[in-house]
């Protein structure tokens, strides 16, 4: 039996997002990544909205995003306004109004012997509505509703331009949640008037731990480096503009783009576009960071062969300068001891700079050194939660080797 529309929502609301499925378009999107820590990132998006149909809208659908663990999720417009998160109880059910708005719509457009194809399919897919926008939704009955699309597009000849622009919106719908990601709905301060633009910004947290492999996270504990990659999100046809800040306490030292095609069996032609662009990236890669920040645009033709390719942005981070500095006078200091040792041995250094080295009053004042190093690496990487970690490890092993030292110098 058909699913008829769920009563607790108003009809403002799921013709509103009807509208805003079917006439706004995403024309530009600002995406900043900041690595907080091991385990968190904060991404900030703004996205530009445009109205290009005749009727205001006060409900819009954000881009589809994965179901992970996110926190502090927060939205805002262009005057700095809160926006409110429609709950994905209600949310549900405006994306059933909606989309059923969209499958009568679709039937309208069709005359005989169209209509009465599509009626046995639109009674399959309006009944697996309920259950594939509900949260926690069921395999399966996103599988059905797909299937049912799926029988569409065997005959796209048989149906008219203006039927399949329709269908195309719920195919993509339920492609998205097919694959594990949902439409979080927003409503608007102020409806956005047609033939007109609107900012909306994203901020959420979102727990993703790297560096969670031992051998490199070692690595980095010792050398204070480590490579950051990510998938870049990139919409197709407009504009993408992606921006990274390095952590606190470490700089960019270099970018490698790994660029290839979305499926292994795609025609040579699409590999060479792919490579073609990576070849591009990589020749012009200095133009898109410094030592704080990587940042990048594309337009809408690189943004489409992008969106196509399957793409690896990979982040090489390193020391700072100041940071390297000092943990190199700092080890410096620790180990001098053991230099003036092996010179002496070796009868470089004078006797007499020996003795001064290794007696108790030298390894008191080798101390006060250490501890003022100490203090400075301390004080720098107060704020630097990934710093943090770094500093802490060379401060175990310097310490160690500090107290060995201390102990020859002392007794010998």
């Amino acid at each position: 039996m058909p699913q008829h529309p769920d009563e607790s929502v108003t009809p403002s609301m799921d013709k509103d997002l009807y509208y805003a499925l079917t006439e706004a378009d995403i024309q530009r999107v600002h995406t900043t990544l900041t690595i907080d820590d091991f385990d968190c990132i904060t991404e900030d998006v703004r996205y530009i909205f445009y109205n290009n149909g005749t009727t205001q809208i006060s409900v819009l659908p954000l881009p589809a995003i994965k179901r992970t663990v996110q926190r502090n999720m927060k939205v805002e417009d262009f005057r700095m306004r809160k926006l409110v998160f429609i709950p994905s109880s209600s949310s549900a059910g405006i994306l059933v109004n909606a989309s059923t708005r969209i499958l009568d719509t679709a039937d309208h457009l069709l005359q005989q012997p169209q209509k009465d194809t599509f009626t046995e399919i639109k009674d399959a897919i309006q009944s697996a509505l309920p259950e594939v926008f509900k949260y926690g939704p069921e395999q399966q009955y996103i599988n059905s509703a797909c299937e049912q699309i799926a029988k569409i597009q065997e005959k796209r000849n048989f149906w008219t331009e203006p039927f399949i622009r329709e269908i195309i919106i719920l195919a993509n719908l339920f492609i998205q949640y097919r694959n594990g990601f949902y439409l979080p709905l927003i409503t608007l301060a102020e409806p956005l008037q047609p033939k007109s633009y609107t900012l909306i910004h994203l901020s959420v947290e979102i727990r993703r731990g790297y560096l969670q492999d031992r051998i490199t996270r070692v690595k980095f504990n010792l050398l204070g480096g480590f490579t950051f990659s990510f998938v870049p999100e990139i919409y197709s046809g407009i504009s993408n503009h992606v921006r990274i800040y390095a952590p606190e306490g470490l700089v960019i030292k270099d970018v490698e783009f790994d660029l290839q095609p979305e499926h292994s069996k795609d025609p040579e032609s699409k590999k060479d576009v792919c490579k073609g662009l990576q070849k591009h990236l990589d020749e012009h890669k200095r133009d898109y960071f410094d030592d704080r920040c990587f940042y990048i645009q594309l337009g809408p033709e690189k943004s489409t062969i992008l969106y196509h390719c399957k793409k690896y942005f990979n982040i090489k981070l390193g020391l700072s300068s100041l940071l390297k500095t000092l943990l190199w006078l700092w080890w410096l200091t620790v180990l001098s001891p053991f230099i003036c040792g092996v010179l002496s041995w070796l009868k470089i250094l004078p006797l007499v700079v020996a003795r001064v080295v290794f007696s108790s009053d030298f390894a008191l004042a080798l101390l006060a050194l250490s501890a003022t190093f100490l203090v400075a690496a301390f004080f720098y990487a107060i704020d630097k939660k990934i710093v943090k970690q770094f500093i802490t490890t060379h401060i175990i092993f310097i310490y160690v080797v500090l107290t060995v030292e201390i102990f020859f110098m002392m007794y010998n």
